[in-house]
């Protein structure tokens, strides 16, 4: 992984226009939701089902974004411009050895523990009951940054949240994750090395549109 840095930035300019003509190149990702095309100079990404064009432009190691937005700024649309910052900056992330996991985290005995599984799993309700019961405060709802630069993971806090309203600024080592499934009674086991990378390969978010960032993302987990 590549060190991080405190000095890291990602100019992020945004023009309200259509794109202007430039070459798409080799197409990586398609999906009702998002194209990813790459070209010598470039990533582009495309979000087909946004409400009005939409297309960011994104350099080869993330340090500069340009987005063009040509639509109202409706609240829709502004939330659809939002995920093209965000997969933007996740993407700059993973480069400096930094990666997303889909989870809802609590602060306990000074680390960060994360709780992951499908949507509607019950990760904000879990995480509510510590809240309630024991007083711990909340990370984030939503999304949690691992970092993988040092001798021990560190989890970074995200200053968005989904839809929990959650988020928290800081970095605390980790304490641990915990994958939930909803069942009929309540059992904690213990997962082997495969189930564990499996699930952690799972729910990890960070972009995976080359061999190379999936490598990334399957050395992380």
């Amino acid at each position: 992984a590549r060190p991080a840095s405190d000095t890291a930035e990602q100019p992020i300019e945004l023009r309200p226009c259509l794109p202007g003509s430039h070459p798409l190149g080799r197409v990586l990702l398609r999906s009702s939701q998002l194209m990813v095309l790459e070209n010598k100079d470039e990533y582009v990404l495309i979000f087909p089902s946004a409400a009005a064009p939409l297309e960011a432009l994104l350099s080869p190691d993330g340090s500069n974004v340009l987005i063009h937005a040509a639509g109202v700024p409706s609240e829709t649309f502004v939330k659809e411009i939002f995920h093209a910052i965000r997969l933007s900056y996740l993407f700059l992330a993973q480069q400096r050895g930094l990666f997303a996991l889909h989870s809802a985290s609590f602060l306990y005995r000074e680390h960060i523990w994360l709780f992951s599984g499908h949507s509607g799993a019950g990760k904000s309700t879990h995480t509510n009951l510590w809240r309630t019961l024991w007083q711990v405060p909340l990370i984030n709802g939503d999304l949690n940054l691992l970092d993988m630069n040092g001798s021990v993971p560190a989890v970074h806090g995200l200053p968005w949240c989904g839809t929990s309203e959650v988020s928290t600024p800081g970095v605390w080592p980790l304490g641990g994750i915990i994958f939930l499934r909803q069942a009929p009674c309540n059992t904690v086991e213990r997962l082997s090395p495969e189930e564990k990378h499996l699930l952690i390969a799972q729910h990890l978010i960070s972009p995976t549109w080359t061999k190379e960032q999936a490598v990334l993302t399957l050395n992380a987990a």
